[in-house]
C-alpha cells in the first residue's frame, strides 16, 4: 500500500521530523504552489501566504488542509466545508513570538513600557497574551475587541479610546464580513486620535491597515513612531512606507523557532487524529508559558535599571538586524530594472532565510550583572533568572 502524500510548505520547520510519520513529505513554495503540483496530494499544510481555495484544490485528493498559524483567512473555509475537506490551524502557537517582538520593538526605541499607556487592537491568542504581559510589567493597557464578552479582560474599551494611548498594538485577525469586519478599519480618522509622541505597532494582518492613509498622516506627523513587521499588499510594500517607519520588517513577528516548531506539532497532531494514526511527539518545549498575572508587581525601574533591561531585550533578539536586512533588501531592488517584482521576491526570500531566533525563556542572563529591579523585570518578561 502507497504512503499518502503530504504536501508542506518548505517555511514549516521539522517537517519531516513530525509528517514523515504519516506519510510521503513533499516540499514546496508557498506562494507559487498549483493545482497541478497538488494533483497526487493527500494533505496539505501551509502557512499565510498560500490561498487555499476551490482554484487550488478542486482537481486533487486532498482531505486535510493545516495552516501552521493563528489566522484563517486565506482558507476558503466554505468551499472546504461544502468539499468535506478537514481543515486546522495552530491558535497560539507563535503569540509569545510575536508578544518578544513588540518587547523587541520598544526596547530598541528605547521606550520603557512603565507607566505607559498601551492600547491594542484585538486580543485573541496573540493581543491577550500581550495585554497579559504588559499589564504584569507595569504598563496601564486597555484592548478593543468587539468579539468578547464585557469582563473577558479588566479595561475593554472602544476604538478611539484605545488610539489615544501612547503605545497602539494591533493584532485583529483579517475578516471582510460580518459585524465588525477589519479590512481597512484604520485609516486618517482613527489615526488622528494617536496623541503627539505616539507609537504605533502594526503586527497582526496588514490590511487592518489602510497603508495609503497611513503613509499621508505619518507624511505629517512627523511624532508618530512606526513599527510595521505586516503590509497591506505582501509581499510587495512600499518603500516610502518603510523609509517613514523607525522599525520595519518582513512579517516575522511570530518567526521564532519555536513558535514555528510549535504550529508544526499542532497541525501534525491534528492530522494524526484525522487519519486515526497513533503518533509521538516531543515538543513540550516548543509551547509558550502560560500568561503571567494582570497586576503589575514590579517596582518602577530607575534609568539605569531600565537601560539594563533594554540591552538584554535586544541581545537576545536583535531586531535592528531584521530591520536593517528588509532595509538593504529594497536598496537593492529599487536599482533593479524590475523594482516591485525584486521588492516582492526579496520579502519572500528574508522570510525563507531567516535565521534561527529563540525565545527569551531559553536566555540564561549573567544576573550578577543586573541590579535586582532589573532582574526583577528580566524575571518577569521571561528570560531565565
Amino acid at each position: 500500500m502507497s504512503k499518502p502524500q503530504i504536501f508542506v510548505d518548505e517555511n514549516v520547520p521539522k517537517a519531516e521530523e513530525f509528517f514523515g510519520q504519516l506519510g510521503e513529505v513533499h516540499t514546496f513554495a508557498g506562494r507559487n504552489v498549483s493545482a497541478k503540483t497538488l494533483a497526487n496530494a493527500d494533505a496539505l499544510v501551509v502557512r499565510s501566504v498560500t490561498q487555499v481555495n476551490e482554484q487550488l484544490l478542486a482537481e486533487s485528493k486532498v482531505n486535510f488542509v493545516g495552516t501552521c498559524t493563528i489566522g484563517i483567512d486565506h482558507l476558503d473555509t466554505a468551499w472546504l466545508d461544502r468539499r468535506d475537506i478537514a481543515y486546522t490551524n495552530a491558535p497560539g502557537c507563535n503569540a509569545n513570538s510575536v508578544v518578544e517582538y513588540v518587547l523587541a520593538a520598544l526596547a530598541l526605541l528605547n521606550i520603557n513600557w512603565q507607566g505607559k499607556r498601551v492600547g491594542i487592537v484585538g486580543c485573541g491568542n496573540v493581543g491577550g497574551r500581550l495585554y497579559a504581559k504588559l499589564a504584569s510589567l507595569g504598563a496601564q493597557v486597555a484592548a478593543y475587541d468587539p468579539l468578547l464578552a464585557p469582563g473577558a479582560f479588566p479595561n475593554l474599551v472602544s476604538l478611539e479610546e484605545v488610539f489615544s494611548a501612547d503605545i497602539v498594538c494591533l493584532h485583529a485577525p483579517l475578516t471582510t464580513s460580518g459585524p465588525y469586519p477589519t479590512r481597512h478599519m484604520i485609516g486618517r480618522e482613527l489615526l488622528a486620535h494617536l496623541p503627539i509622541g505616539a507609537t504605533l505597532i502594526s503586527a497582526g494582518r496588514g490590511p487592518v491597515v489602510c497603508n495609503e492613509s497611513l503613509l499621508a498622516f505619518a507624511n505629517v506627523r512627523a511624532d508618530l513612531r512606526l513599527v510595521l513587521d505586516v503590509w497591506e499588499h505582501e509581499p510587495w510594500l512600499p518603500q516610502a512606507l518603510l523609509a517613514r517607519a523607525a522599525i520595519g520588517t518582513p512579517h516575522i513577528a511570530g518567526y521564532s523557532y519555536d513558535g514555528k516548531v510549535a504550529g508544526t506539532e499542532k497541525v501534525f497532531q491534528a492530522l494524526a487524529s484525522h487519519w486515526g494514526k497513533t503518533h509521538q511527539v516531543n515538543g513540550a518545549h516548543t509551547q509558550a508559558p502560560g500568561c503571567p498575572e494582570y497586576e503589575p508587581k514590579l517596582a518602577l525601574l530607575s534609568d539605569a535599571d531600565w537601560q539594563q533591561v533594554r540591552r538584554l531585550v535586544c541581545n537576545a533578539y536583535d531586531i535592528a538586524a531584521d530591520d536593517q536586512r528588509l532595509r538593504d533588501m529594497v536598496a537593492a531592488a529599487l536599482k533593479t530594472g524590475a523594482p516591485d517584482e525584486a521588492i516582492a521576491t526579496g520579502f519572500d526570500l528574508l522570510r525563507k532565510t531567516y535565521p534561527v531566533r529563540r525565545e527569551f525563556r531559553f536566555y540564561q542572563p549573567v544576573t550578577e550583572a543586573l541590579s535586582e529591579p532589573a532582574r526583577a523585570m528580566a524575571r518577569a518578561i521571561g528570560f531565565q533568572c
